[in-house]
């Protein structure tokens, strides 16, 4: 466009220039014809050279000389302007084709780019998939990995836990065998005694006949024996402290004591002694000094469990008796005291308050009799029914073991499983992960040999953007 501008522009000079020659000719002409005026006028009178009107046309000449030397440079001038126009328009015919050539050069060199661009582009995005690829990959060998440790962590956990239970499953088999073994003698104990209990063995008939006849004698209580508890240190020393007295029958009166009397000897089942609770009286009469003496353990009536309405009945059988550690024992305190009391050692020797020593043993008894058997009754009986709760507590405890160990194997095989599963997939990821890593390096090469020729190609097209540049100052030179 600027070439056409320029074009025009000469054109418009070129019809200035033809406007300038014709006023130059019309100049000319004017210039001649003064020329003619001023011969005419000399020619015609020498008297008239000086006149008015040979001085017009003179100054006329000068002015038309003066006028026609203007034009000549002038037309000099334009016809340099001229010359260098032409020179400045081929200028600018070649600056233009230079231009279209780095026009073309440049749209050819960017289609170029753009063709490599758009395959480096596909390359560049596969590039970025291959690496999100491999990330991934490794990422999941990782996870499996860290899962595989886990599993392991967990399966060595869980056999252990496992022989642990299998430990406590039979160490409580074991447990309760020995309980059933001991709840056995126990059951085989108590079931013995309580038939002697039932058929009353050791106990005197008459007694025997009034507590089977209770039902038919009202205000019978019952044994002494039955109505009280002994701690176990102190069993043998209350029997021994007792002795026939274990078998005597509390009653509510006097006058049940009566009746039941009346009722030995109209039946003649044996004697009986009975002890009425509306008039027995009893207390501790052993001195309070000897009570702080070594060896001593206590009075034998707070030795004993019973209740309260029985508090006259036993210290009416005890309240007398001093219960102590040993023979020496009381043999020091007799001697020291003399105390007017009988004294028992745990053992069962006995000395009386009038001296008489009691000691040995039976041959062939344990020396157990009424109170020792019901006390040994009760304490089977409680030994037999923890027995009971400890087997059922112990079952369970071992039921819940056996069941934990199974549960255990169950969950040791199923981690086996998982592990063998975890190992294949690692070993599948281990593949997956090298795969990528080749893709990711095919590519890499792929992207480095499109880089390099993007950067080649972009070398290109600086230089062909400098040339144009070049050129298009050249033009603005050119077109001022």
């Amino acid at each position: 466009m600027l070439l056409r501008d320029q074009s025009a522009s000469w054109w418009r000079s070129v019809r200035h220039s033809a406007a300038v020659a014709a006023k130059l000719e019309a100049l000319q002409s004017e210039h001649d014809r003064t020329l003619t005026l001023i011969s005419a006028a000399d020619g015609s009178s020498d008297d008239n050279q000086g006149g008015p009107l040979q001085q017009a046309y003179r100054a006329k000449k000068e002015q038309l000389d003066s006028a026609l030397a203007e034009a000549d440079a002038l037309i000099t001038t334009v016809e340099g302007l001229k010359a260098k126009q032409v020179e400045c328009l081929r200028d600018l015919s070649r600056i233009a084709a230079e231009k279209s050539r780095i026009d073309a050069n440049r749209i050819a060199t960017g289609e170029r780019r753009k063709r490599l661009e758009d395959r480096s582009g596909g390359q560049v995005g596969q590039l970025d998939e291959a690496r999100a690829a491999e990330t991934a990959a490794k990422g999941s060998l990782e996870a499996l990995i860290r899962s595989a440790a886990e599993l392991h962590t967990t399966l060595d956990e869980r056999i252990r836990a496992r022989e642990t239970a299998l430990a406590d499953s039979n160490r409580l088999d074991q447990e309760l065998n020995e309980i059933r073994h001991a709840e056995a003698r126990a059951d085989t104990g108590l079931r013995l005694l309580q038939e002697q209990e039932r058929r009353a063995e050791g106990v005197s008939k008459g007694v025997k006949d009034v507590l089977q006849a209770m039902d038919r004698l009202p205000g019978i209580v019952g044994m002494v024996a039955d109505l009280c508890r002994v701690k176990d240190p102190y069993v043998l020393a209350i029997e021994v402290a007792l002795g026939q007295q274990a078998q005597n029958i509390v009653t509510e009166t006097m006058e049940a004591s009566r009746d039941a009397i009346e009722f030995l000897k109209r039946e003649r089942r044996g004697r009986a002694t009975f002890l009425p609770l509306d008039d027995i009286r009893g207390e501790e009469r052993v001195p309070r000094e000897v009570l702080r003496e070594p060896g001593v353990i206590d009075v034998a009536s707070r030795l004993i469990e019973y209740d309260e309405r029985h508090r006259e009945v036993f210290e009416f059988l005890l309240g007398n008796v001093l219960v102590v550690e040993s023979l020496e024992a009381a043999m020091h305190l007799r001697r020291r005291h003399r105390p007017r009391c009988r004294i028992v050692t745990i053992d069962g020797e006995v000395i009386n308050a009038g001296g008489a020593m009691t000691g040995g043993r039976t041959q062939g008894a344990d020396g157990g009799g009424l109170v020792s058997r019901k006390n040994e009754i009760r304490s089977l009986d409680e030994q037999v029914k923890e027995l009971a709760g400890r087997k059922q507590q112990i079952g369970l405890a071992r039921d819940a073991a056996k069941k934990q160990a199974f549960d255990l194997s169950i969950a040791v095989e199923q981690l086996r499983r998982d592990i063998q599963a975890t190992d294949r997939n690692a070993g599948e990821a281990k593949a997956q992960v090298m795969k990528t890593e080749r893709d990711r390096t095919h590519l890499e090469e792929a992207a480095s040999s499109f880089g390099s020729e993007l950067e080649e190609i972009a070398g290109e097209l600086a230089a062909i953007e400098a040339e144009a540049k070049e050129l298009a100052g050249q033009q603005e030179w050119f077109g001022a």
